[in-house]
């Protein structure tokens, strides 16, 4: 299995975009931790006075539930159609909610925009969706250049133990789950696959899905690939990049990093 040269899809995230909410609504775990940890770095400063960029807000997640907050928030979005779903969210919102809001198209390696953030998150997992150490030093100096002094970026990743990996070991086998989600009235059969190129410590993550939602049903099948990281390789490439780790994160609720915890947060500051 070879990942050299592998590039971002776009295609795979269009066409995920209208399954993502009826998968991942229901995740909202790290909604308080993006509030929680928002509020302990900025002691004594008001939401509305605390300028946030997520990177990869997808279909509004946690844009949204910082937005209701009081925070003001900026989205940027590589994909056209999780933008369009976002956009669709909002405009069912009262209107001092969707004033706080700014949606941006954009790719997190080269984005340019005429302003700088107290704060800058990357939630969910997306960091990794960045193959090359290239990309990833490209997005670093983005974020360092649109934050202000003194202010902060977190990056949240899913942790893999890699010492216990083998090459091509597959973490998932193909598997046909049906899963109801009655506030959406839809039933996802879902089938996913993952293989893991030890070596590089790239993943292969092979999704399909069927949406049957009354008479109708429609279907997406994608791959998407994700860089797996130690907590040191993370690390060193911040401080590489002028930033200064100042906490890791092992769980949602602010406890700190060991090696049994399932993500990696961390908090790094442009001094």
């Amino acid at each position: 299995m070879e990942f050299n040269g592998i590039e971002f899809s776009i295609d795979s995230f269009n066409g995920f975009a209208e399954f993502y909410d009826a998968m991942y609504s229901i995740f909202t775990e790290d909604l308080e931790f993006w509030l929680n940890a928002t509020v302990k770095l900025f002691p004594g400063k008001e939401a509305s006075d605390i300028e946030i960029l997520e990177l990869g807000s997808g279909t509004g997640r946690v844009t949204i539930y910082l937005a209701k907050k009081g925070f003001k928030i900026s989205g940027i979005e590589i994909s056209e159609k999780m933008r369009e779903i976002c956009l669709n969210k909002f405009k069912g919102l009262p209107d001092n909610i969707q004033d706080r809001v700014t949606i941006y198209p954009g790719d997190m390696r080269d984005f340019e925009l005429s302003q700088e953030f107290d704060l800058i998150i990357c939630p969910g997992n997306t960091f990794p969706c960045l193959i090359s150490q290239g990309d990833r030093g490209k997005t670093l100096k983005a974020i360092y250049k649109h934050l202000k002094k003194g202010g902060f970026f977190i990056v949240d990743i899913w942790q893999h133990d890699l010492t216990t990996l083998n090459p091509g070991w597959n973490l998932w086998d193909y598997e046909t789950v049906q899963k109801f989600y009655p506030a959406m009235g839809e039933s996802v059969f879902w089938c996913e696959h993952s293989t893991i190129e030890k070596e590089q410590a790239i993943e292969l993550v092979e999704i399909s899905i069927t949406q049957v939602k009354g008479n109708s049903a429609k279907a997406f099948s994608g791959r998407f690939h994700l860089k797996l990281f130690t907590k040191e390789e993370l690390e060193q490439e911040l401080v590489d990049n002028s930033f200064i780790v100042e906490m890791i994160y092992g769980d949602y609720g602010g406890g700190l990093l060991t090696e049994n915890s399932s993500i990696m947060n961390f908090v790094a500051k442009k001094v």
